[in-house]
């Protein structure tokens, strides 16, 4: 995973390089099919965040300023994590993370599957909505001309 980003709000600014790189194996175990990998994190946050707040002194509004600089003491964690593929469509996951900086990521993901139909070569036919806009094919032109 990459992931850059330079956000300016208001008089704020987050500026953030998160890299992880992983590696592992894929598999089955039993009747599980899954994967298992290592990792790390690699986080390089730097925050800007300044302002003004109004503070009731004697029935006055008094500003007060401030500007705060933070970033992360650690930048490196390492992690492990286990994806399991519980159906066709339907994938769990699991990340920690480790160190002086630790996290805990769960995912659910449901997958989409364009149905596929077979000709009568044997070979798997695109799904209709696959066809070119002019189809120049015949497959395509015959379910275009009957829907």
């Amino acid at each position: 995973n990459y992931t850059e980003s330079d956000l300016d709000i208001g008089d704020s600014s987050i500026e953030a390089f998160i890299i992880s790189p992983r590696i592992g194996i894929t598999g089955n175990l039993g009747g599980l099919e899954g994967s298992l990998y290592v990792g790390a994190m690699y986080q390089d946050i730097d925050e800007n965040q300044n302002g003004t707040v109004n503070f009731p002194v004697m029935g006055q509004s008094l500003p007060v300023g401030y500007d705060v600089i933070s970033e992360a003491e650690d930048k490196w964690n390492y992690l492990v994590g286990a994806n399991l593929k519980a159906s066709e469509s339907w994938n769990y996951g699991i990340e920690v993370g480790f160190s002086e900086r630790t996290h805990v990521m769960a995912t659910l993901n449901y997958r989409f599957y364009a149905k596929r139909e077979s000709n009568f070569r044997g070979r798997a036919k695109r799904p209709s909505f696959f066809c070119p806009a002019w189809p120049s094919d015949g497959p395509c032109l015959r379910r275009r001309l009957a829907s």
